[in-house]
């Protein structure tokens, strides 16, 4: 449940807030006023806007990174699931009902970044794999890539 005054969780059948004292109701749902002066992190709607933002270009980085079969994808890919958990301990309601469409948009959005963070993972797995089977059929047909590419100066 969440604090009404300081929105941030206690127990669901805490009497009062563990952390400012106020007096805790059965409604968990949080308005964008209070979110507003929490101090949880994420603490507005243009917030929450802006990381989602953030989080889906790095999951467009990553994909791009690795197909290169790069491993600054594979960071991107772990950056952007990391932030996609984060944003989704946001679990709260507006009680403004002329927000809640665009919440839900940037929930979307957030979702949408999360699925593009695991299809980044199995793109860079399927380029490794393609290039390590490269290097393979390169050197079974005697061809020495390691020379070819510089790494030898024979």
């Amino acid at each position: 449940m969440f604090c009404p005054k300081c929105g941030k969780e206690n127990d669901d059948n805490a009497v009062f807030c563990r952390y400012c004292g106020a007096k805790m109701s059965q409604d968990n749902t949080i308005s964008f006023e209070q979110l507003n002066g929490g101090d949880n992190g994420f603490n507005s709607l243009s917030r929450l806007e802006s990381e989602s933002k953030s989080v889906h270009l790095l999951s467009i980085l990553a994909i791009i990174f690795c197909a290169l079969g790069s491993f600054w994808g594979l960071i991107f890919a772990i950056i952007t699931s990391n932030k996609v958990n984060a944003l989704n301990t946001i679990n709260f309601m507006p009680k403004d009902v002329k927000h809640i469409d665009e919440y839900e948009a940037l929930r979307e959005k957030v979702k949408k970044s999360g699925k593009l963070a695991k299809i980044s993972y199995i793109v860079f797995i399927v380029a490794t794999v393609i290039q390590l089977a490269v290097i393979v059929i390169l050197q079974y047909n005697g061809i020495d890539v390691y020379s070819f590419l510089g790494f030898y100066n024979n």
